[in-house]
């Protein structure tokens, strides 16, 4: 029924095009609005609002002293500059003086060759001026990119050159003017940067080539950026990475370093303005056009078309739709236009009528047209409020609608035979007479002021299209240009979609639903199809209601006019026609609005402002805004708590924990930061089927509401969010157990030093739960104190130590239960232990190479702080006085104790030595009795010295790596034993000494008194004796 109503791909881009100034005149009139308009006094300064109709006849006056006018019209890019050039042409075209008109207009695609051919037209049969016509376009022909681009930046250098000699001397005759000297130090360095070997094929082949290019191809009116295309931009001074600084010059390197890559955008600026005014001389010489031709200047011939206009009877209209346009004959051009045609009270030229569209930034020869201009027209020069800005997009949609319904061919023939009439009186609005049944549902969709229906849009949906597409720097902006492509052409060109009941679909994302209503199609009952399309239909043309009240407001027949299912059909929604809202009204000049326009239709009693600010927050979030940091930490916040309660500890055996709200992570959200555990609520923003806005919004409502389903609209959350909690809970259970398992290896590798310091003597090898459970619950013993070493000594004090006022052991004992034991719910009765959990919680700790060193950070604080000193690095450490001391303790023992020593020979032998010591009163220790000496010999008799020994030499020779076997051997040591053997065998060293040399003493004085000695004695005397006789 609608399909008549929406215009043919044809018919769109024969009156829709990317740029409206190419249209034909009769759609350009068709579809024009009337501009917003404001000229400023060139000389005062003063804004005034104006109208078209004041710029026509202010173009037309007949006041024209010295026979020229200027007419500078200017604003940003896309405010429709060329459009109101080519109005201005197309009401000459129809003007009562159009026959003393001669017209020149230089659309903005044009060419240099196009230009000048378009100036010379006039000259074509003026023989004295054939030939040097001819010179000039040759010139302009023979001329390609490549050559062009390296001719040109010899120009280009020519032309700064020239600058920075003018600056210099004005800066001789003006001191002051500390503003010359970095224009003259950028007009010496900039043909060096371009020049350097190192850098200028890259400046030749991305930069130069294509501002000359716009002179020699014109512009591509499709290219929505051309306007920078044909100027330089700072960004045209940076080098890419490509681009090795380092071979470039040293004075080239200082240059760029210094000023072009500052971070000052001024100072930049300025290179940037210097360079722009160097383009028009640069490329008037890179196509000869300053030289004399046949000994006839440029600016010669083009005075004599204004010449040979007046010899006609007529006047030059020169109209320029970018100035840029004309680079290479600016200058020329200009002192043409702003050349007197009296002289000495004569008329010796035509009347010159010029108006040039200047883009705002564009500074070349501004100051001479401002010179000789009276006023500057600014389109867009008054700001439009909001409301305008829509309304004007509603009515430019609705003209151009109607326009391309009415089709091209139709409308040339209406303008034809329009005789000069505006298009109200010309153009009537474009009805299918074959089909009446189409009216009702072309209602709902609404029309603009001028009676054309707005299918396939409404003014809700062009309202939200402007907001998505019109906005700049955080404001409405109205630019005919955007409305053209990203609202009329991106929508009209799906008409095969449409037809196929497949429009709007779920790639029109300007407006994304909102959680709320996502959520209510996604409970419609509808196919995957449908559910994609009722979404963009409700978000963008039925203003994206929030509630069902909302959804009322929007008529049936929009869902008719797009074959799909009406609210009263999905939800038995009744449709309430919303109040209809005061607008306001589109005109250039002085309208300003009545009062806003309201948004969608709501109930009285719609969510609470904190609802609705978080919803608006988190749908932005789905468009792509990043998440404030105060919602996203109120959503990790209450998540957080639902996930702890959605886990199922006792199944885990684990006890609940905490779960930090900071490793919760949300795609394009403030405060993601880094953590050993993260839990994605989402990896895109993007959330297109409103599920994750709709979970944390639920989360919020749940938590605001102390944590019970009990709200409207809590069923619908409840979904949502356990499904949100759910797949979250379901990241976090791997993660627990697998921080559970490096918490279960820190705390038992603890538990098993302990028992090994305290003599339990578990195997070094523990693969079996039995032998792991005694290592790790049997009770310690009482402490005994051993003075033998101070670093020994403060291990076992730590091991026999107090966590938290709590000792150690039990504190270590009660984290590991926490993490493998078997709880009914939330109770302290234990029933059970997960020994598969704790061995492979140890056999992970193993292959872990830094699980020795490296504490899981989970640990609760007090626990990591008393098991970080029982490390094996640092427990070697301290181990290494003890072991020096035992080394002393085997080389004492070796002079007492070898391989074939009897402890039980020795023990009788000494106390043979003693009672006879005693008996023969021999005894000659003071400091010791006999009955002490016997006590002592008792404690020799019970210390295990041959295992004393042994392990003693296990810890002397052991290396890091036994550190098990060494704590084994010093845990079920008596050290203070070391000491007591060592003092009783140095007394026993002190009395055998004393003994023997008392029997030496004894068995000395017996020799004296032997008769058979003595008797020998005298026998050798009478011997002696009785030789000497026989002398």
């Amino acid at each position: 029924m609608l399909d008549n109503y929406w215009p043919p791909e044809s018919q769109v881009n024969a009156c829709i095009k990317n740029e409206a100034e190419t249209a034909d005149v009769a759609v350009l009139l068709a579809v024009h609005q009337p501009s917003s308009l404001v000229t400023i006094d060139v000389g005062t300064g003063t804004h005034t609002v104006v109208s078209e109709q004041d710029l026509l006849d202010a173009f037309l006056t007949d006041n024209v002293p010295g026979g020229t006018l200027l007419f500078p019209i200017t604003g940003a890019s896309g405010a429709g500059k060329s459009h109101i050039i080519r109005w201005l042409d197309a009401q000459l075209q129809r003007s009562s003086k159009r026959e003393k008109l001669h017209i020149i207009r230089i659309p903005k695609s044009a060419s240099l060759r196009n230009v000048v051919e378009l100036i010379l037209e006039p000259l074509k049969d003026n023989a004295r001026y054939k030939e040097a016509s001819e010179d000039l376009k040759r010139a302009v022909a023979e001329v390609d990119v490549a050559t062009a681009a390296v001719t040109f930046r010899a120009h280009l250098e020519n032309a700064l050159t020239d600058i920075r000699r003018k600056l210099e001397a004005e800066a001789q005759q003006h001191p002051e003017r500390t503003d010359l000297r970095p224009k003259i130090g950028h007009a010496r360095d900039l043909p060096k940067l371009f020049s350097d070997p190192a850098l200028s094929l890259h400046f030749v082949e991305n930069v130069l080539s294509r501002v000359v290019s716009r002179s020699l191809r014109g512009r591509n009116e499709a290219d929505d950026e051309a306007e920078d295309q044909t100027q330089f931009t700072p960004a045209d001074l940076v080098l890419p990475n490509s681009v090795n600084l380092g071979d470039a010059s040293l004075p080239v390197r200082q240059y760029y370093k210094t000023i072009v890559a500052s971070a000052d955008p001024a100072r930049v600026g300025v290179a940037i303005d210097l360079l722009n005014e160097a383009i028009d001389p640069a490329i008037g010489n890179v196509f000869q056009l300053q030289q004399s031709t046949g000994g006839i200047t440029l600016q010669d011939i083009i005075l004599a078309v204004r010449k040979t206009l007046l010899d006609e009877g007529k006047e030059l209209v020169l109209l320029v739709e970018d100035f840029a346009a004309l680079s290479g004959i600016q200058d020329v051009l200009l002192k043409v236009c702003i050349q007197e045609g009296e002289r000495d009270g004569k008329t010796v030229r035509a009347t010159m009528r010029t108006a040039i569209a200047l883009t705002d930034g564009v500074l070349a020869f501004r100051e001479t047209i401002y010179t000789r201009a009276q006023r500057e027209w600014v389109v867009g020069g008054r700001e439009l409020s909001d409301d305008e800005i829509r309304a004007s997009a509603v009515e430019l949609v609705g003209a151009y609608l109607n326009a391309a319904r009415w089709g091209e061919d139709s409308l040339r023939r209406k303008f034809a035979d329009s005789d000069g009439q505006t298009a109200g009186s010309w153009l009537g609005t474009w009805r299918d007479e074959d089909d009446d049944a189409a009216q009702d549902l072309l209602g709902a969709f609404g029309s603009s002021r001028a009676g054309h229906p707005l299918f396939p849009f409404n003014r809700q949906a062009i309202r939200a299209l402007v907001d998505a597409h019109l906005v700049k720097n955080g404001q409405l902006v109205l630019n005919p240009r955007k409305v053209i492509n990203f609202i009329l052409r991106n929508t009209l060109l799906l008409r095969s979609d449409f037809r196929a009941k497949a429009f709007p679909s779920a790639d029109q994302k300007a407006v994304l639903p909102n959680s709320w209503l996502v959520g209510w199609v996604r409970r419609a009952g509808q196919t995957e199809a449908n559910r994609k399309r009722l979404g963009p239909l409700l978000a963008i043309w039925g203003g994206n209601p929030t509630t069902s009240e909302g959804i009322a407001g929007v008529p049936p027949g929009l869902f008719k006019g797009f074959g799909l299912p009406t609210p009263a059909e999905l939800d038995s929604i009744a449709f309430v026609a919303p109040e209809e809202p005061v607008e306001a009204t589109p005109t250039a000049a002085t309208t300003t609005p009545t009062r806003n326009t309201p948004g969608p239709s709501r109930a009285a009693t719609g969510p609470d402002p904190w609802f609705s600010d978080l919803q608006a927050k988190v749908d932005a979030w789905s468009a792509g805004t990043p998440l404030g940091q105060a919602e996203a930490n109120a959503i990790r916040t209450a998540l957080a708590g639902m996930i702890k309660d959605a886990i199922n500890w006792p199944a885990l055996r684990l006890r609940p924990q905490s779960i930090r709200p900071g490793s919760i992570h949300i795609a394009n959200a403030k405060g993601n930061a880094p953590a050993k555990r993260i839990l994605h609520v989402c990896e895109r923003f993007e959330d297109e089927d409103g599920r994750i806005r709709a979970a944390m919004l639920g989360a919020l409502r749940y938590t605001r509401n102390q944590q019970r389903w009990a709200y409207e609209g809590a069923d619908d959350d409840y979904v949502a969010t356990c499904n949100l909690v759910d797949k979250l809970a379901a990241q976090l259970r791997p993660m627990l157990l697998d921080e559970a398992s490096h918490q279960i290896n820190a705390i038992t590798r603890g538990l098993i030093v302990q028992a090994r310091v305290a003599g339990f003597k578990p195997p070094v090898k523990l693969n079996n739960v039995p032998a792991l459970l005694v290592a790790a619950f049997e009770q310690l013993p009482p402490m005994e104190p051993q003075a033998f070493d101070d670093g020994w000594e403060k291990v076992r004090n730590s091991i026999w130590g107090n966590v938290n006022g709590a000792a150690a052991r039990k504190t270590l004992q009660k984290d590991l239960l926490d993490l493998l034991g078997i709880f009914q719910g939330t109770g302290s009765v234990l029933f059970g232990l997960d020994g598969v959990r704790l061995l492979d919680g140890l056999a992970a700790g193993e292959k872990d190479v830094e699980a020795e060193t490296a504490l899981p950070e989970d640990l609760n604080p007090e626990t990591r702080a008393y098991l970080s000193p029982l490390n094996a690095k640092r427990l070697w450490a301290q181990l290494q006085s003890v072991i020096r001391k035992l080394r002393d303790f085997r080389a004492q023992l070796s002079g007492y104790i070898d391989t074939n020593f009897d402890k039980s020979a020795f023990i009788e032998e000494l106390e043979q030595v003693a009672s006879l010591l005693m008996s023969t009163s021999n005894w000659t220790r003071n400091d010791i009795s006999l009955k002490d000496f016997e006590r002592r010999l008792i404690e020799f008799r019970s210390t295990p010295i041959v295992d004393l020994v042994n392990k003693a030499t296990l810890v002397d020779e052991a290396s890091a790596e036994q550190l098990p076997k060494v704590l084994n051997a010093l845990g079920s040591l008596d050290l203070s034993s070391v000491d007591r053997t060592v003092s009783f065998l140095n007394i026993v060293d002190v009395i055998v000494t004393g003994a023997e040399q008392t029997v030496d003493r004894v068995y000395s004085t017996h020799e004296q008194a032997n008769p058979a000695k003595i008797a020998d004695e005298i026998d050798a005397l009478l011997t002696l004796l009785a030789s000497d006789s026989a002398k």
